[in-house]
């Protein structure tokens, strides 16, 4: 009986290979210039991964090809234990998008800038620009010497966007008033929801303010029927003395950040948020009271570390920008409903209220500014409730306009 034998197609080009080693292990393999699994390395196997994944998303880009692909692979159906049948008769869900989704919750910043003078040709617009331009109301043949932003920050995600620029030379608050009105009425016709506004407390700003409804009392104007929040953003000598102190202990420094700037500022350093912030800090209120029981400072101190404590929580109140605990500070995360923020806001418009300020015959503009922002934000703050919101970063209401 004839033994049966099994006829092959080899390449031409394997017919003359030397018969294979017991060391050798590609076999007729190595002639089709294929490589084993065992021989590649990991990033060739994660190459290969990838690019099968890449083929398959490519094939399955509907429901039809989904179950065309499941019928011509049974293995792929068994592992997915799938019913065509099922799956043919799932019903389409349609994307239900909420007005809230659909709308972006944003704050309108807006300041003034000093520019120098500087005139230059635009061979797109065939005009020289530099002038005083404010877009819709006209130009005229005044240098510009300021620029007026308008700036749009998020309230849930961090993001920032400057959308309007204007140069002038002066802008009276009548004609800020109508530029921001129109600024207002573009931000809501693009599906912009802008839930507050933030500037300083310079003159013109709070005309505005004023002119557009909002008081210290009700922080908060109308504008097409949308309500809209209006942020406007110890005895000296007792200070002097600790940092004196602190900085002539060549052992332990209990304020390491004060320097002769924080103390003795210029006149470009008193514009500097940052270094109030060093002064009105924990570490200068835990040094104050470490020198009153070493008896290097009197205990009439204590008032001024009781006052420096009490801005320093304020200063974190209003600069919450974490959902977590940071160092211990309770006032240094987001504003939520089991928050202590509201109570704060509470007691310090009470204490600020009633601070007297000492040389000053009239009441300096922070003390109003203060209990004006801090209406402001709880009113933010309520407003936001109502559209479903748990948290506030108070950070994107007090951050930097430019």
């Amino acid at each position: 009986m004839k033994k049966s034998t099994l006829k092959t197609d080899t390449p031409s080009h394997c017919k003359e290979l030397p018969k294979e080693s017991p060391r050798q292990r590609g076999g007729i393999l190595s002639c089709l210039n294929v490589t084993r699994q065992t021989e590649l390395t990991e990033r060739e196997r994660g190459r290969r991964r990838k690019k099968g994944i890449i083929r398959l998303r490519n094939k399955i880009k509907n429901k039809k090809a989904c179950i065309q692909h499941l019928a011509e692979d049974e293995i792929l159906h068994k592992l997915c234990n799938l019913n065509i049948k099922s799956v043919k008769k799932l019903p389409k869900k349609p994307k239900v998008i909420t007005k809230q989704k659909m709308t972006f919750l944003c704050i309108l910043s807006f300041d003034e800038m000093s520019i120098r003078k500087h005139l230059s040709y635009n061979e797109s617009q065939d005009e020289i620009q530099g002038f005083q331009d404010h877009g819709n109301h006209g130009r005229n043949h005044q240098i510009a010497i300021k620029a007026l932003v308008f700036m749009l920050a998020g309230i849930r995600k961090k993001s920032k966007q400057p959308i309007a620029l204007y140069f002038s030379h002066t802008m009276n608050s009548d004609r800020m008033t109508v530029v921001l009105k129109e600024i207002l009425t573009e931000c809501f016709n693009s599906n912009m929801n802008v839930v507050a506004t933030v500037c300083d407390l310079s003159t013109v700003n709070m005309k505005v303010l004023k002119t557009m409804g909002a008081t210290t009392r009700d922080p908060y104007f109308s504008h097409n029927n949308n309500e809209i929040v209006a942020v406007c953003i110890a005895k000296w000598s007792y200070k002097e003395s600790f940092y004196n102190l602190d900085k002539s202990n060549p052992n332990f420094v209990f304020a390491p950040a004060l320097t002769e700037s924080h103390i003795k500022p210029n006149v470009k350093q008193q514009m500097r948020v940052k270094l109030a912030a060093k002064i009105f800090s924990h570490s200068v209120t835990a040094g104050i009271l470490a020198k009153i029981s070493s008896n290097e400072l009197p205990p009439e101190a204590h008032a001024t570390a009781t006052f420096t404590k009490k801005f320093d929580d304020l200063f974190d109140a209003v600069n919450a920008d974490s959902p977590d605990l940071r160092r211990g500070k309770i006032y240094s995360t987001n504003i939520t409903t089991r928050s202590p923020h509201i109570s704060l806001f509470n007691k310090m418009r009470k204490f600020i209220s009633n601070m007297k300020y000492l040389g000053s015959r009239s009441t300096p503009p922070s003390q109003h500014g203060w209990i004006h922002t801090l209406n402001a934000i709880e009113r933010l703050w309520k407003n936001l409730q109502a559209k479903q919101i748990k948290s506030l970063s108070t950070r994107r209401t007090e951050g930097p306009i430019i």
